[in-house]
């Protein structure tokens, strides 16, 4: 099928461009870094993305020993895994698949919707998926906050599984208050989706709003009504396993490579966690996705894209347009 060229995303900031304009003018905006002048690229049409991820990626469904799951496998060339993070579905990653998808072939799935799932049996889940594609290790892997503890149980119970691993904002843990451990026990038996819960929408704003482009409100009600459709009893076995933290990360089943990505507004629990993986990750590095917030796979997918890029082909960089 001959592909669209969708309009790409723009990554425009008040504190970072010479000027805002109108929709129809993005595409001349200007970013300033450092000495550089770098033309802003025109908003991604999350819309038309999103139900051409729908349409064309390959959709399959896996038993797994943890409960049935789904997933998406759209592009072509090395195969790059994505992993979900505490709460939505693969679906959100469908903006940076799109700009990724002609250099790899990327493999998305969800979740179990259980609330009984456990560390090791939701870590049990890409070693699965990895065979359903026939792929081998070492892979690379993307993923993000409570992400990382599955990888990283994942690694410790299938040493050499991970090649390259990048993840934003990691969580190694959460420390919850005794409120919030009492309100995700009492939710693991309250049937119904996240959407019902009182008062989520002014946290989740509260958290994300500000870092979303500023001309088209429509995408972060996308993130809302994404993590909003997801079941509150498995949303809230995932938030307990959250706050437990990992044992320490054996130096034998650490990946070859890490990136992490750091931006503002991240909790003080995950700059513990980025501090504390640059320094017992021996490949680690840190790079900061300045104004994108906790989701740039959203936010500012463009920057994100040439950031995977680098690090994974840092000989041959390619750009994510």
């Amino acid at each position: 099928m001959p592909q669209q060229t969708p309009q790409p995303d723009s990554e425009q900031h008040q504190e970072t461009t010479e000027a805002i304009p109108d929709r129809e003018d993005v595409s001349t905006a200007v970013v300033v870094t450092g000495e550089e002048h770098v033309p802003c690229p025109t908003p991604l049409e999350w819309h038309d993305i999103l139900s051409r991820f729908i349409q064309e990626a390959d959709h399959w469904y896996l038993e797994t020993s943890a409960g049935q799951i789904l997933g998406r496998t759209w592009g072509q060339g090395p195969t790059l895994y994505f992993q979900n993070g505490l709460s939505g579905t693969h679906e959100l990653y469908s903006l940076i698949v799109w700009l990724l998808r002609e250099n790899y072939r990327c493999v998305l799935f969800d979740y179990p919707d259980s609330p009984t799932v456990s560390h090791e049996s939701l870590a049990d889940l890409l070693p699965e998926v990895i065979r359903l594609h026939q792929d081998d290790g070492p892979i690379k892997l993307i993923t993000r906050d409570f992400g990382l503890q599955v990888a990283q149980y994942c690694s410790m119970r299938h040493p050499g599984l991970l090649g390259s691993l990048i993840c934003q904002t990691p969580h190694l843990e959460f420390p919850l208050t005794r409120s919030e451990q009492s309100l995700s026990k009492l939710g693991k038996n309250i049937p119904g989706k996240l959407k019902r819960v009182p008062g989520r929408r002014l946290i989740q704003e509260r958290i994300h709003r500000s870092w979303f482009p500023p001309y088209d409100p429509s995408r972060f009600d996308f993130y809302l009504d994404n993590t909003g459709e997801q079941s509150t009893r498995a949303f809230a076995q995932r938030f307990l396993l959250n706050g437990s933290p990992p044992p320490d990360w054996p130096t034998k089943s650490q990946p070859e490579r890490m990136l992490i990505i750091r931006a503002e507004g991240e909790s003080p629990a995950q700059t513990k966690a980025a501090d504390k993986l640059s320094h017992t990750v021996s490949q680690a590095q840190t790079e900061w996705l300045h104004t994108s917030g906790q989701l740039a796979f959203l936010t500012h997918p463009h920057r994100l894209g040439k950031l995977i890029n680098e690090f994974l082909t840092p000989d041959d960089t390619r750009s994510a347009t």
